[in-house]
C-alpha cells in the first residue's frame, strides 16, 4: 500500500485527527507513505495497531543517498492518552503528546 502525502502534513493530522476515543490508535496511519520532490525523497512505514502500539520508521535523502532516519511509536498508556515516541537516527526518544 502506497500513499502520496506530506510527512509534516501526516504528522499534523496525527495532532489533529478527530478520534472516536481518546484510547484509539490511528489505523488510517497504517501503510507505507512516500513524498518525493524531484530527488529528494521521504518515506514512512507504520504497523497496525496491536497491543496499544503503533510502531513507525521513516527516512529521508536525496538521490540514493540516505538523509535522516527515524524509528517511531504511538503508544496508548493505561489512562487511554496517546504518545508519540521518536528517535532520530538511534538517538535519545523525544515523547510528543498527541492531541
Amino acid at each position: 500500500m502506497k500513499k502520496s502525502v506530506s510527512i509534516m502534513l501526516a504528522a499534523l493530522m496525527l495532532g489533529g485527527a478527530p478520534l472516536a476515543q481518546a484510547a484509539d490508535l490511528p489505523e488510517w496511519l497504517t501503510g507505507e507513505w512516500q513524498q518525493e520532490r524531484g530527488d529528494r525523497w521521504t518515506e514512512e512505514l507504520w504497523s497496525l495497531p496491536r497491543g496499544g502500539v503503533m510502531i513507525g520508521m521513516g527516512r529521508s535523502g536525496r538521490g540514493e543517498s540516505l538523509q535522516s532516519w527515524e524509528v517511531m511509536r504511538i503508544v496508548r498508556a493505561a489512562d487511554g492518552t496517546l504518545t508519540l515516541h521518536a528517535a532520530p537516527e538511534g538517538g535519545k526518544e523525544t515523547i510528543f503528546p498527541v492531541l
